[in-house]
């Protein structure tokens, strides 16, 4: 019986020890400035015109990237400011053509959720779900997929959009 009291402690102080500070914790590395590395898109649009389907691609990589992230707890916001510059590629019916778009702007004031290694960000009444695919002390990799659909009277589609943003300290 002595031995079984002895354990029941002992399990009693392991569960004590865990707490929900953990995930706090996990939050916490997520705070503070972020500088932006790298910005890419890439995806697919699918438009139905008279009834036949034409696909185009495009691949779009940022450059001249000038932009923070800072996140803040209590409350949990983020706040995105600077600029960046994209070159666009898109191809449809094997056609490629490259287009480049000069000082985007990177203004961004939401709030933040984080659920294990999926990260909210809410402004308004839009939510935006991103991926965490690396956190470490000094590295961000967010990632985000969307599909949507395109109305239009004319025509009607479907684009898919994969964004990939690097940050650093």
């Amino acid at each position: 019986m002595k031995k079984l009291s002895v354990l029941f402690i002992a399990f009693t102080m392991v569960l004590s020890s865990c707490s929900n500070d953990d995930t706090a914790s996990t939050s916490a590395e997520l705070t503070g400035a972020w500088n932006g590395q790298a910005i890419s898109y890439n995806g697919t649009i699918i438009t139905e015109v008279l009834g036949e389907s034409i696909e185009s691609t495009y691949v779009a990589q940022g450059y001249d990237i000038d932009f923070t992230m800072t996140f803040t707890e209590m409350p949990n916001n983020v706040v995105g400011e600077g600029n960046y510059s994209l070159e666009l590629v898109s191809t449809t019916l094997g056609q490629s053509q490259t287009q480049n778009f000069e000082d985007l702007s990177f203004e961004n004031n939401s709030t933040w959720t984080r659920d294990g290694n999926q990260l909210l960000l809410t402004d308004g009444t839009e939510t935006v779900a991103y991926q965490i695919t690396e956190l470490t002390e000094n590295k961000l990799v967010l990632t985000a997929n969307s599909l949507e659909a395109i109305p239009n009277a004319s025509a009607s589609g479907i684009t898919e959009i994969k964004i990939e943003i690097i940050l650093t300290r």
